[in-house]
């Protein structure tokens, strides 16, 4: 298999910043370290008491855009530690702005109500709640884009059933997909884990299902 991206941590020290990132916003203290639990080791990006961003970005390598037999496949794991409102999991950005990205994913908690937004649609408001999650445990995401018809699907947790089908692109501009934006935007005490990130083209004869990249 052929990465675009592919971070897993493995290779970084524990308690500095991750190579191969780059800084898209980090205020007010927040922080972006290496941890490691269980030899395993992971990024944690944390903000304190007082509201910031920490907002990291990961370039993906050559040209990421399908043709129509194929896919574009975008993994990753994350952790959302505590009960702070919400964390961006995955903001797929193209080549047409800075501000635009082709697919989202996040986590919203709102009064205590964990549930993950996926967007469909152009609009802000366009989020939708597609499953619940749990706060301080891992949960698994893979995106697979369908770039000629602007669409995506999204699966949780290994499941072969997705929790959102065929949803719109947000923003349908670009030739190509140049990485992905992730953390903390403006909020305060929070805290969430990433973990083995990556990024692949896929033929699309191949069942869309947690088992393509296996």
């Amino acid at each position: 298999m052929t990465y675009n991206a592919y971070r897993d941590f493995s290779g970084d020290e524990v308690g500095k910043y991750p190579y191969g990132f780059n800084v898209e916003g980090m205020t007010n203290g927040a922080s972006a370290t290496v941890r490691e639990e269980g030899e395993n080791k992971f990024l944690r990006l944390t903000t304190t008491s007082t509201a910031g961003k920490a907002d990291l970005f990961l370039p993906y390598a050559g040209e990421v855009k399908a043709a129509a037999n194929q896919r574009i496949v975008i993994e990753y794991r994350a952790r959302f530690n505590g009960n702070f409102q919400y964390a961006n999991g995955a903001m797929v950005r193209n080549d047409s702005g800075t501000n635009n990205y082709s697919m989202v994913t996040a986590f919203e908690n709102t009064s205590g109500v964990h549930q993950i937004k996926v967007h469909k649609g152009t609009s802000n408001a366009d989020k939708v709640s597609v499953k619940p999650f749990q706060s301080n445990q891992w949960h698994t995401f893979k995106l697979v884009g369908n770039w000629e018809a602007q669409t995506y699907i999204v699966y949780m947790d290994n499941d072969p059933v997705p929790v959102a089908s065929d949803f719109s692109f947000r923003n349908t501009g670009g030739s190509k997909l140049i990485g992905q934006r992730f953390g903390l935007d403006n909020m305060s005490s929070g805290s969430i884990d990433y973990d083995d990130f990556k990024v692949s083209i896929i033929n699309s004869t191949l069942p869309e299902t947690p088992a393509d990249n296996d």
